[in-house]
């Protein structure tokens, strides 16, 4: 498959350009549009949720008394991180961040995207 590998070295390379090339099924390689390249982002989200979901699950499944202490730590870490990836690639969410987004008309920092995530609001103690 070294042909492959220098495709996607060429298609990096472009990408380093700005031009942006996808494999299309049954068709080949295309040179994507503004509007493409937004579209297909759909799927990178889907696949950023998949991923970080399992790898979240395998966490779960570490008994963490067999931990040293820097991997406990280190595990603890990764699932908060992987969790939180799995939370905000959820579809509704999405939905939440592009309401946020037509709102401000401009992409938003950080903290509004946080923000943003929870709905707009903030939950307050009682």
């Amino acid at each position: 498959m070294r042909e492959r590998g220098n495709v996607n070295t060429a298609k990096r390379r472009e990408l380093r350009e700005g031009r942006v090339w996808e494999t299309i099924a049954n068709v080949g390689i295309k040179l994507m549009s503004g509007p493409e390249i937004v579209r297909t982002s759909d799927g990178s989200l889907v696949r950023v949720h998949r991923i970080a979901y399992r790898t979240a699950q395998k966490l779960l499944t570490v008994d963490r008394v067999a931990l040293d202490e820097t991997d406990r730590i280190k595990h603890r870490a990764r699932l908060s991180h992987y969790s939180v990836l799995a939370e905000i690639t959820k579809p509704k969410k999405a939905l939440l961040l592009e309401a946020a987004v037509a709102q401000t008309e401009r992409t938003l920092l950080l903290i509004e995207t946080l923000e943003a995530f929870k709905g707009g609001h903030h939950e307050k103690a009682s």
